[in-house]
């Protein structure tokens, strides 16, 4: 009870489950042991659970990930299902009996947390990633008046590559063997953050994509910074850059005034790019 697990078939089978009634009420709500790291967790109960109300009822739970044909950052647990959670330390896992109608009655509620212009004190911003044959929508990077340079919930980490396909994307930060995925800092004036992006797709163009609708009119810059390339992208001027793996590798975003942009991308070498058109094609 509590606990979620993997099937695999060759064939296409029916599986019936069983199980014991959960005895459980509002003042007793059923409760798992987590494990240091990650954990696999299912939904004990006959109704889906909004994991915010999780949350509230675990101090310093992380974020839950979900995965249907690619990861996710879940932001319900659905009766009948599972997820992965991860833990800095093994604590137990309260599941409130609490009955959601905002996701019990057909309503699903999915606005990204804190997506708020670059002047406020709390924004992030979430990264799709392609390669073409995988999908990375649990990367991003932002700030919190209430978040720490150490891991707090409001960061997330790369999962473990259960799978021979991987796309994902590094933070110069790690914890354990596991690196951020997404990095949530301190509100601050001015930030860099350092990443790279790994894929395991034998496709050499990966596709980068952001949602710059909510940035706002001021004057303050967001800049991807392709180290490779020493080539500057303005984030809030275009949605998506599109590179080749085997010549960017590493980037940063670069958060501040225009004289702290200015500085953190100066070219460091000189780089030399495919001509085009190439004059000695054809």
């Amino acid at each position: 009870q509590g606990k979620s697990y993997w099937f695999n078939a060759k064939d296409k089978i029916d599986v019936t489950v069983t199980g014991s009634v959960i005895e459980v009420n509002q003042g007793n709500p059923f409760e798992l042991s987590l494990n240091q790291g990650w954990n696999q967790i299912g939904n004990p109960y006959n109704f889906n659970l909004l994991w915010d109300d999780v949350k509230a009822a675990n101090p310093n739970l992380p974020g839950l990930r979900t995965y249907n044909g690619g990861w996710a950052d879940g932001i319900r647990l659905d009766k009948m299902t599972g997820g992965f959670v991860k833990v800095e330390s093994a604590q137990p896992l309260k599941f409130p009996v609490k009955k959601n109608t905002s996701i019990n009655s057909g309503r699903i509620q999915e606005e990204l947390p804190f997506r708020n212009e670059l002047t406020n004190s709390n924004w992030q911003v979430t990264f799709t990633i392609d390669d073409g044959t995988t999908t990375n929508i649990i990367s991003g990077f932002g700030m919190h008046e209430e978040a720490s340079l150490r891991y707090d919930p409001f960061d997330g980490f790369n999962m473990p590559r259960f799978f021979e396909e991987y796309l994902e994307l590094n933070h110069g930060k790690k914890e354990g063997d596991d690196f951020y995925s997404k990095e949530i800092v301190p509100t601050e004036s001015q930030y860099v953050w350092n990443f790279a992006i790994a894929s395991s797709s034998k496709q050499s163009s990966i596709r980068l994509q952001w949602d710059n609708s909510h940035f706002g009119d001021n004057d303050v810059e967001l800049v991807l910074w392709d180290v490779g390339l020493q080539r500057a992208i303005n984030m809030k001027a275009v949605n998506s850059y599109v590179f080749d793996k085997t010549r960017s590798k590493s980037f940063k975003v670069i958060f501040g005034k225009s004289d702290f942009i200015k500085e953190n991308v100066a070219v460091t070498e000189l780089v030399l790019h495919n001509p085009r058109p190439n004059p000695s094609a054809g």
